[in-house]
């Protein structure tokens, strides 16, 4: 959900006149809290939908929406960190991360049953914890798992929203010279 979020909607943008005072961070927290509150709402729907449409099982139905809302929240945050900072590359890099959470991450398949790159890349997919942290509200909730997923998950969506929030200002001359090449080259629009 939140890579359609982050492909459909502009992350770059020039400012009315009467804001053009803001400085980059607070333009870069100002458009993130846009993708959060689209991607909460996003989340929110989709295990609403999940629960009522589909009919899914669920042990815990509160936690499983509130948890559906944080996850969109952390993976926004990720990928709006992507995006903003490095445009189309950024979304190019999304999909890497969304591809090779799909088949790393367990949430499909054993990653024990996997191949050892998969086993490798595992414990660093922000996905993988995703995947844990619903299980235990649709299983039945294991306390000590329920932590960990939620502390790293929590870890990896404050992680790279400071990133992006502390760089985007000093890599702004290389980014935009990075633009004006890929746009020159007519590779990417």
């Amino acid at each position: 959900g939140a890579l359609l979020l982050g492909a459909i909607l502009i992350t770059e943008y020039q400012l009315p006149e009467s804001l053009a005072h803001a400085t980059v961070k607070q333009m870069y927290t100002a458009r993130w809290l846009t993708f959060a509150g689209l991607g909460m709402l996003q989340g929110l729907i989709a295990a609403l939908g999940n629960l009522f449409l589909i009919g899914t099982y669920v042990v815990d139905k509160p936690l499983y929406l509130l948890f559906a809302m944080l996850l969109s929240l952390v993976f926004v945050s990720i990928l709006y960190m992507l995006i903003s900072l490095f445009g189309n590359i950024g979304k190019g890099l999304g999909i890497i991360i969304l591809v090779l959470s799909i088949s790393g991450a367990g949430g499909n398949f054993p990653v024990v049953l996997s191949g050892k790159f998969f086993q490798a890349i595992n414990p660093w997919l922000p996905f993988t914890y995703a995947v844990n942290l619903l299980r235990e509200t649709v299983g039945g909730i294991y306390w000590p798992n329920l932590w960990q997923d939620l502390i790293i998950l929590v870890a990896f969506g404050v992680a790279f929203f400071l990133l992006g929030l502390f760089l985007k200002e000093p890599i702004r001359p290389w980014i935009e010279k990075m633009h004006h090449i890929t746009r020159k080259s007519k590779i990417i629009e």
